[in-house]
């Protein structure tokens, strides 16, 4: 019940900072948002096509609710695992990192117009 609030507080507050500010607002929701779902918000983001943002900032939303988690399982990780784990966790959640800025790259440099 506790996560449910939680993720209900993080959507309904992502919505807002959203429809504040433009594009600039989805993305920051969406880094919001990703703190506590992914998921959800990569659906969300993916189904208003090129309607609401154009595609650039839209894929730069899921980028930021992507990296919002991976940070936040990251500093889950390293308070409740050990030293060694912890530096395992960066580690692939660097290389998780570099791979996603590899594929944003590519993505708007070949695919946008």
């Amino acid at each position: 019940v506790g996560f449910a609030i939680f993720l209900g507080i993080i959507v309904v507050a992502g919505r807002a900072i959203s429809e504040l500010a433009g594009a600039t607002g989805a993305i920051l929701g969406a880094a919001a948002m990703g703190v506590a779902d992914v998921d959800a918000i990569t659906v969300s983001i993916a189904s208003l096509g090129s309607r609401v943002l154009p595609d650039q900032s839209a894929a730069f939303a899921i980028l930021s609710a992507v990296a919002a988690n991976v940070l936040t399982k990251l500093a889950i990780g390293t308070a409740i695992g050990s030293r060694l784990f912890a530096l395992y966790l960066a580690a692939i959640s660097m290389a998780c990192f570099a791979a996603a800025g590899t594929a944003l790259w590519l993505t708007l440099a070949f695919f946008t117009r």
